[in-house]
């Protein structure tokens, strides 16, 4: 039980704040329309199957999805024109020192949606079909994998060491990153058959496995950032582009990607309301990507001003780039908690 509870609580330390207030909120309505919902009476219960028609009912859902990902990235060299200094290591020619670099991670992302389900007539005593289409809005975190530095603005740093020249390396803003992420149209659907069993205190208890369906698109975007000195002024204090010319190297992809694969649903009546009867449910599911595709691009430094074209047969600056990756297993899997408002008249 212990285990069970440091389990829940790492989880839940993943999410951020903001993940955590969305799906508080996304529950808010069940407390105050449970307030009008009254409990069914044994008597109630005889005739609360619908055998005999076909049952609409809509949910509101939230859950979370994990898959693991596994990201890249590799540079060029830096090519003229550069002034390295003298006797310069291997990490000034090399855009980045690390290159190439891989790191992965487990993908988490929350969602929240709305649910439409079609449940059909008794087709054997206890035993029905049903199909199911949900539509989610996914908000989950950025994974920069992998990331070196930190990439954004330029900024002189530190050089109190060297206070007449500063040297690239002191330079803050240098860095890459490669972040894949999950887009916020998430399609789930599937179908199956529902085991419809009566509780000991006579609720309805329905049980149903299915073939679930899912759609998702993953956004994989690339950033590297460098400053590379050029002039071999000696006493330049700031990374301006008057001594520094800077190396930005950005881009991205996207792929959508279809996975089919089992669930699992359990659904528990609770009352009525009105024409409705209300239930609160449990699924668990996983896929299998069908077109599990890696996804890799390569940005080339297209710089006008400081790296024109350069002559037939020669290389300059415009020929640096780096080439970002990225791939994931070809499982994914979810859980997610619903509250379902099924069509229902006395």
């Amino acid at each position: 039980m212990v285990k069970r509870v440091k389990t829940l609580q790492a989880f839940l330390g993943r999410l951020s704040w903001p993940s955590l207030a969305f799906l508080s909120l996304a529950f808010l309505p069940l407390g105050f329309f449970s307030l009008g919902v009254s409990s069914l009476g044994a008597s109630e219960t005889q005739n609360m199957e619908d055998r005999d028609r076909w049952v609409p009912s809509f949910s509101i859902l939230s859950g979370v999805n994990s898959q693991n990902g596994n990201g890249s990235m590799a540079t060029t060299n830096v090519e003229a024109p550069w002034m390295p200094l003298i006797n310069a290591p291997p990490e000034y020619v090399s855009i980045l020192p690390e290159s190439p670099l891989s790191a992965g991670t487990q993908m988490m992302t929350p969602y929240a949606g709305l649910s439409l389900e079609i449940m059909t007539p008794s087709l054997w005593k206890f035993l029905s079909g049903f199909a199911h289409l949900d539509v989610s809005y996914t908000f989950g975190p950025e994974y920069n994998i992998p990331s070196s530095g930190n990439p954004g603005p330029f900024f002189p740093g530190d050089s109190s060491a060297l206070p007449t020249a500063l040297v690239q390396g002191a330079i803050l803003g240098q860095g890459s990153r490669t972040t894949p992420l999950v887009q916020p149209l998430q399609v789930t659907a599937g179908a199956g058959v529902a085991f419809t069993l009566r509780t000991a205190s006579g609720r309805i208890l329905r049980i149903k496995p299915s073939v679930e369906y899912l759609r998702e698109e993953i956004q994989v975007n690339g950033l590297v950032r460098r400053a590379v000195r050029v002039d071999p002024t000696p006493t330049v204090t700031s990374p301006e582009d008057a001594f520094f010319r800077t190396i930005n190297l950005a881009g991205k992809s996207s792929h959508v990607y279809h996975g089919l694969g089992p669930g699992l649903e359990v659904e528990l009546e609770t009352g009525r309301s009105g024409p409705f009867k209300v239930a609160l449910y449990a699924s668990a599911r996983a896929w299998k990507f069908l077109n599990n595709d890696p996804q890799s691009f390569t940005v080339h430094n297209e710089d006008p001003l400081y790296c024109p074209p350069p002559p037939p047969g020669q290389v300059n600056c415009s020929s640096e780039s780096a080439t970002f990756g990225f791939t994931k297993d070809d499982w994914a899997y979810g859980a997610n908690l619903g509250f379902r408002l099924r069509w229902s008249p006395e």
